[in-house]
């Protein structure tokens, strides 16, 4: 027979004996592999949260959009549900920061879906909280006293006096709010009516 030919057989025979304890020995290691890379992307993931909070503290809120949204993926590529939850709501403050209440909007009732989720209640409220920030910042009253109460309703049941306390005061103003608006628009009307 030839050489090439008992060379080839010999060496898939040695690979078919070997191969299941090489198996064996790999397969206990890939769990510690998989467990280290997951450490490091959660390590990332954190570093990129501390910076999206560092840039929207520091004013800095086009970057803070960026690293936010860094932050976003990196949680929910090693499905993060609570860093996600968190990443997601700087990321809807960084929109309100830069103006962008349509989108923060957009991001925070995301936020609201991934807090409920992970059942992170405080994270819920703060999203509910500045869901009504930004309605109110386009002049929806209605919708703005809606999502306070709803974070009112979550800080006292899950007993955060600072969020109750600042959802309760921003009630109020809204409340004077929508009846300065009523006033101007009962004035409006008897002006018209006496071409004042």
């Amino acid at each position: 027979m030839n050489p090439k030919f008992y060379a080839l057989l010999t060496l898939s025979l040695v690979a078919t004996v070997t191969l299941p304890v090489v198996n064996g020995k790999l397969s206990s290691l890939v769990p510690a592999v998989i467990a280290q890379n997951t450490d490091a992307r959660k390590a990332e993931a954190d570093q990129l949260l501390q910076l999206c909070r560092q840039n929207l503290d520091n004013n800095q809120v086009k970057l803070a959009i960026q690293s936010c949204q860094q932050a976003v993926i990196a949680y929910r590529q090693i499905k993060d549900l609570s860093g996600e939850a968190k990443s997601t709501v700087n990321l809807g403050n960084a929109y309100f920061n830069d103006g962008q209440y349509r989108q923060a909007i957009s991001v925070l009732e995301n936020a609201v879906k991934i807090a409920q989720e992970s059942k992170e209640r405080r994270l819920e409220a703060l999203a509910f909280l500045n869901l009504g920030g930004a309605y109110y910042e386009l002049g929806e009253f209605k919708e703005s006293i809606e999502f306070f109460q709803q974070t009112l309703t979550i800080a006292k049941e899950i007993k955060d006096a600072d969020l109750e306390k600042s959802a309760e005061k921003l009630l109020v103003l809204m409340e004077a709010e929508k009846q300065r608006k009523e006033a101007d628009k009962l004035f409006e009307q008897g002006a018209q009516q006496y071409k004042i």
